[in-house]
């Protein structure tokens, strides 16, 4: 196996890997997920999975991203927390 660009992740500044997903952090603050969905982990609501980072809403101001098997957390900017 040889790494692999991620199409459409952009400058990162964080990534974390989950069971079955991977959030990023971009440089623009706000985070993507891409990977399996069936239980909503891409954060979009859709519970779609996607090769590709898909926005998630609501966090614009991300600090810090962490990703369990099937959730993820964001530390917010105003040192709140969103979990999806």
């Amino acid at each position: 196996n040889y790494p692999v660009a991620i199409a459409g992740a952009g400058s990162v500044l964080m990534v974390d890997t989950g069971g079955n997903h991977t959030c990023a952090v971009q440089a623009t603050n706000s985070v993507s997920c891409w990977g399996l969905g069936h239980d909503n982990q891409l954060g979009d609501d859709s519970f779609a999975s996607s090769n590709v980072p898909v926005p998630v809403p609501g966090t614009n101001t991300a600090v810090e991203i962490t990703t369990g098997q099937s959730h993820s957390c964001v530390l917010l900017g105003d040192n709140s927390v969103k979990c999806w």
